[in-house]
């Protein structure tokens, strides 16, 4: 697990060393929990990326930009 952050954004980055997810298994309908990411992190101007890889493991990637506070 990794999370970093840089001048606009912050990233949470797991990897696994386990044996991966199938392309087709992160493509289906009913991978809600997967979706969900994608669309939270939409919902806050960011991004989600799942990439796997059989025999290898997974590496789950979600970005979002870092809101500017204003204090009064």
């Amino acid at each position: 697990m990794r999370l970093y952050q840089d001048s606009d954004s912050v990233t949470l980055e797991v990897t696994d060393n386990g044996k991966g997810i199938a392309h087709e298994r992160m493509t289906t309908s009913n991978s809600f929990g997967l979706r969900g990411m994608q669309e939270r992190a939409s919902l806050l101007g960011g991004h989600f990326q799942i990439v796997g890889t059989s025999g290898v493991g997974t590496t789950a990637c979600a970005s979002v930009p870092i809101a500017e506070c204003i204090v009064a």
